[in-house]
């Protein structure tokens, strides 16, 4: 091999460790975005409550705020919900 080939080699080898260096002392040091948003304040605004609105299929609950889905149920069977639970 071509010896200003094997210098270049050389220095992206090394640019390369160094940038993958950098990154896992960043992702140490970085807080967890997932905890960072489990202490956010809510957005939902669940506190202004939820609308029930029947017809003669379903059961159906908006929330207020923002006329979200929150429960959508079959009027023949109440106890099953369309929409995914919360955990």
């Amino acid at each position: 091999m071509h010896v200003g080939l094997l210098l270049l080699n050389h220095r992206y080898e090394k640019v390369l460790c160094n940038n993958i260096i950098v990154m896992r002392q960043l992702a140490i040091l970085s807080p967890n975005p997932w905890e960072r948003l489990s202490k956010a304040s809510s957005t939902l605004h669940l506190e202004q409550g939820i609308d029930t609105y029947r017809t003669p299929e379903f059961i159906i609950k908006l929330v207020r705020s923002s006329q979200t889905v929150a429960a959508l149920h079959p009027a023949s069977d109440p106890a099953f919900d369309f929409t995914p639970a919360i955990a």
